[in-house]
């Protein structure tokens, strides 16, 4: 309260002025008003990867999070071409030694935010979310409603405020088979059948290397576009990985079939065209194949191919 609070608030309505929403492309166009209904979509990346990444945190002296969400950030960049991106992260919330052992929820929200250009390499991306990270997390006490309705924010019932994806890192130890007196617990799975935000990203350390899961709004996204998102998620890293001091324009991401169908498939537009007929004769065979299908819209008024056929014909008579 008083000071400290609004020396706070002060610090995250400079940081969040002017905040745009992330428009990635969707499958299908969006809702007037949000759904909750949502999938999940898990994938595991090898032990190799998964050790390589945490040795490349080690050697740029940043968290293994830090890292994942700079790699996430390339990705949304890469996706929507906006150079502004805005990521939510949940964070403990417990700075003081007195709620360390309190059982509850104090989990806050956080929202960092990062500008990209094609022209900074990704270990200055990886700088900058270092530095956006360590201020946040010294503001994070701030509860997010309080932060939402501080900015006097333009609400839109279709999407959430300050942030539409959210990056989530777990790397606390789980304890199977814990014991309670004469009892034990055990972890059950469940049907994953929402999603909060349009997009969010899981990374879970595991001994068998990091574990990603991308929980995803279904009225935006089928899961075909969900899987293909996991696997160009898996070339960055190896981009990363492979060099790091790369301007992020030059990170790749995309897999070597879709290579060959952008650079290759999509230009194969050779059409052979019939030398011994004319354009009319086109045109006329076009006439017999498809008499009612529209030929010519101009000003609201359309024509089909039969009458485009007869009113040229009646043109070329007179």
């Amino acid at each position: 309260s008083g000071d400290i609070l609004e020396e706070k608030l002060r610090y995250w309505k400079e940081k969040l002025e002017g905040i745009e929403p992330l428009e990635l492309p969707t499958d299908y166009p969006r809702p007037r008003i949000q759904s909750i209904e949502g999938s999940l979509n898990s994938f595991s990346l090898s032990k190799e990867l998964s050790l390589s990444l945490t040795k490349l945190s080690k050697e740029k002296r940043v968290t293994l999070f830090m890292l994942m969400l700079s790699i996430y950030k390339v990705l949304l960049y890469k996706y929507t071409g906006q150079d502004d991106i805005s990521v939510g992260t949940p964070i403990a919330n417990r700075e003081q030694e007195e709620v360390f052992g309190l059982i509850g929820f104090f989990v806050n929200t956080l929202v960092l935010r990062t500008k990209l250009s094609s022209e900074i390499s990704f270990d200055e991306l990886l700088v900058h979310v270092k530095e956006t990270s360590l201020e946040a997390y010294a503001h994070q006490d701030v509860p997010f409603e309080k932060v939402v309705d501080h900015l006097s924010l333009e609400r839109d019932q279709s999407r959430s405020p300050l942030f539409q994806t959210m990056f989530v890192f777990q790397n606390n130890d789980k304890k199977e088979g814990l014991e309670l007196g004469s009892g034990s617990l055990e972890s059950v799975g469940i049907d994953h059948v929402s999603s909060k935000f349009d997009l969010s990203l899981s990374v879970t350390v595991s001994p068998e290397g990091l574990v990603f899961g991308f929980e995803y709004a279904k009225s935006l996204f089928t899961e075909a576009t969900i899987f293909r998102m996991g696997s160009h998620l898996e070339q960055l890293i190896s981009s990363v990985v492979e060099d790091s001091s790369l301007a992020i324009r030059d990170l790749g991401y995309l897999l070597e079939e879709e290579k060959l169908e952008i650079l290759e498939g999509f230009n194969d537009t050779v059409v052979s065209y019939p030398q011994e007929k004319t354009v009319i004769d086109l045109f006329e065979e076009q006439v017999k194949k498809t008499p009612e299908n529209i030929a010519l819209v101009f000003e609201g008024e359309e024509l089909i191919y039969k009458e485009l056929d007869a009113r040229s014909n009646q043109v070329a008579r007179y």
